[in-house]
């Protein structure tokens, strides 16, 4: 696995050390290569975990500009459930689950009351209320209400560009994709054309998803710990899947 992340810039360095190419209009064309480079290797060491607070009004939640996938959404310290429902438009009932006394346990005021988001409150059930994700939504089964978004997104520097995966594989394959992009266009190099340049693009590729894909020994001894169980948790869901990466113990069985 690869953690360590760096610039945009490092690799655009590396580029004019490497190639010495002319000019600097290409630079900003550069970032969009890199960009593309990195959807096409297909890693995720570049996105981080974030959590952030939203409000569904009207069934629907606008997705956060670095919003790459959804791990969880969690509504009243509930694990809310991903639905299957093809009628999304049609919630009947299911605007808001009140299985409590509400004299007794109002739901707070959502512009004047703090939420405490992490506990669960009293005699309050979630039961039967789930999301479903639309491009650039997610859709909600409840009509309004505070929700905590848990996802991955796209990790930015201080110029507000994606960083890249700070490996010598993806630095390699990422130079490489700029110079064959930048001969596509035309533009000459007296040692480099655009078929080897594209070859080594593609032979460097490989390299870094292989780079990537390779987990470390605690990643290894959390998925055995994950899978290799005599008894499964049904519930691992909706506790986060916290726990799940601890031995099983076989007693009572």
């Amino acid at each position: 696995m690869i953690y360590k992340t760096t610039s945009y810039k490092q690799v655009v360095t590396k580029v004019q050390r490497d190639f010495n190419l002319t000019g600097s209009n290409w630079i900003p064309a550069a970032i969009e290569w890199i960009g593309e480079a990195l959807g096409e290797i297909g890693t995720h060491a570049h996105l981080e975990r974030l959590s952030c607070e939203l409000t569904s009004y009207n069934h629907r939640i606008p997705l956060p500009c670095n919003h790459e996938s959804t791990l969880a959404v969690e509504y009243y310290g509930h694990n809310l459930n991903k639905g299957g429902s093809l009628r999304y438009g049609k919630f009947g009932n299911n605007t808001l689950y009140k299985t409590y006394n509400e004299e007794a346990f109002p739901l707070p005021d959502l512009e004047t009351n703090e939420i405490d988001y992490q506990e669960v409150l009293p005699g309050f059930s979630t039961a039967g209320a789930y999301y479903l994700e639309n491009p650039d939504y997610i859709i909600t089964s409840f009509e309004c209400g505070p929700i905590i978004l848990h996802y991955q997104g796209y990790k930015l520097d201080e110029d507000g560009f994606p960083v890249v995966p700070d490996s010598s594989e993806h630095r390699e394959a990422l130079a490489f994709y700029i110079l064959y992009k930048y001969l596509s266009r035309g533009n000459k190099h007296t040692v480099w054309n655009v078929a080897d340049a594209r070859a080594e693009w593609i032979r460097y590729k490989c390299k870094a998803q292989n780079a990537y894909k390779m987990p470390d020994i605690q990643d290894l001894e959390r998925f055995t710990n994950m899978w290799s169980r005599i008894v499964r948790d049904n519930f691992a869901g909706d506790k986060f899947f916290e726990g799940t990466e601890q031995k099983d113990y076989n007693f009572g069985i």
